[in-house]
């Protein structure tokens, strides 16, 4: 009989992370920061065999709660789940939803000019770094709307935030940084495309993915 709920793809990838004996970046590499580890064990908590159910379990939560702060934003969510559903396996099986929710979050927050739209910017940024790219956009959110406590208190929740993350996962900066300085361009990504046509070129999958060379 087949297991449908056995992980597999990324999800096999995040569940083996998540059963990992040890402490990560230390006693075992991990590319990502420390709250996307956090998130993989939660999906982990009942075992291998309900990992692939927990996890789409809590990316529908996020899709929820992100659909809820899109239309808080006077936006269209069903626009939203029109662009990521049919994205398949490549939208359910990743966590890029976890830090685009904290993000989605925050940016709200900021506009109602709310302290704990820097902690949870901090906490999109801790799961996925890319969302620091909205760090001025937050400030300048605030600022314009005269937020000078939010950004002072947040700030400082933020920084609390951060070295909970050290003293938890002290190496956690070091080996993420680490791990992608040295991975090479992804097959997947616009840099590859004139490799890709070049014959001499070399695919390897090393760093968890297809890398040309």
């Amino acid at each position: 009989m087949i297991e449908i709920s056995v992980p597999w793809g990324e999800l096999a990838l995040y569940q083996g992370y998540a059963q990992n004996v040890g402490k990560p970046y230390l006693d075992f590499q991990l590319e990502y920061p420390p709250l996307a580890f956090i998130f993989f064990k939660l999906a982990n908590i009942f075992g291998k065999q309900y990992f692939t159910l927990m996890w789409y379990g809590m990316v529908v939560l996020a899709i929820l709660i992100s659909c809820l702060v899109i239309k808080r934003l006077k936006g269209n969510p069903y626009i939203f789940l029109a662009c990521v559903l049919p994205l398949g396996g490549l939208f359910w099986d990743r966590f890029d939803i976890f830090p685009a929710m904290f993000s989605l979050l925050a940016v709200y927050l900021a506009t109602k000019k709310s302290f704990w739209s820097l902690p949870v910017l901090t906490l999109g940024i801790l799961t996925k770094l890319y969302p620091v790219i909205l760090l001025p956009v937050i400030l300048g959110s605030l600022l314009k709307r005269k937020g000078y406590f939010a950004i002072l208190y947040g700030a400082f929740i933020s920084l609390v935030f951060v070295g909970y993350s050290f003293l938890f996962f002290p190496n956690w900066f070091n080996c993420v940084f680490g791990f992608h300085g040295n991975r090479g361009i992804q097959i997947e990504s616009i840099r590859a495309i004139p490799k890709l046509l070049d014959e001499n070129s070399v695919v390897e999958f090393k760093h968890n993915t297809f890398e040309i060379r």
